[in-house]
């Protein structure tokens, strides 16, 4: 939903390409607890409930407005000491921990919808400076082991 000279429109995604995101169980929890809050809110609402199929609705079942967005967004960074973050850092908070938690940059690029795992690599390559120790680490046992048995 994006506001457009003094209008809310629902537009395509960036590119018009629709993307399916697996999710884990904290964000189903958090799906759930939404689905019931809102069938409450449509049994106080009655016939005034609008049910435009909007995962996070107002009380009314209305779409969120960008203000009250705003509002919450800002509490939320704020409560957690990243008062300075804007939307755009959740998106890239998002790749890095993806990448430290050393998801296969094809899902990784996927998820994020970059047309190629290498601008993903080349995007979030510095959240993995751990994985050459890791990686040198393996070696020595691989190449341990090879040079032992040739002893």
């Amino acid at each position: 939903m994006q506001y457009d000279k003094g209008e809310y429109k629902l537009m395509p995604p960036k590119g018009n390409k629709v993307r399916a995101v697996r999710i884990g169980q904290l964000a189903v929890d958090v799906l759930r607890k939404q689905k019931r809050m809102q069938a409450e809110w449509r049994l106080r609402a009655g016939s005034a409930w609008c049910d435009d199929g909007f995962v996070f609705t107002d009380e009314a079942g209305g779409f969120i407005k960008t203000y009250t967005f705003w509002e919450h967004y800002k509490a939320a960074v704020t409560a957690i000491g990243s008062a300075d973050a804007n939307v755009h850092t959740l998106r890239h908070t998002f790749g890095t921990t993806s990448m430290q938690s050393m998801v296969d940059p094809n899902i990784i690029q996927e998820n994020m919808g970059h047309f190629s795992a290498t601008f993903t690599l080349e995007q979030y390559a510095h959240a993995m400076p751990d994985v050459q120790k890791e990686n040198a680490a393996c070696l020595d046992a691989t190449f341990s082991g090879i040079i032992s048995k040739q002893k």
